[in-house]
């Protein structure tokens, strides 16, 4: 089955977004734990959940203290897409 255009374009948007905090996503790095790892604080995560939320124009539904890692994150936001 291939992606739709959309598909590809939210993914496209998401890696800028994640590359605008300074988070690569490429390998193991996609999960690497944004407090302990990345050395985020709380504050920055739920920004960037929130960015996610915009840029998708979408809400993403559940607990966001459960998004543990970039991986985490984008999984929610294209499953519920």
């Amino acid at each position: 089955m291939k992606p739709k255009n959309n598909q590809i374009r939210n993914i496209r948007q998401l890696i800028q977004l994640f590359h605008s905090y300074g988070i690569q996503l490429t390998g193991r790095k996609k999960l690497r734990r944004f407090q302990d790892q990345l050395k985020m604080d709380e504050i920055f995560v739920h920004g960037l959940i929130f960015e996610v939320e915009y840029l998708l124009q979408k809400e993403i539904e559940g607990n966001w203290e459960d998004l543990n890692c970039p991986k985490d994150v984008i999984e929610r936001a294209l499953i519920e897409n």
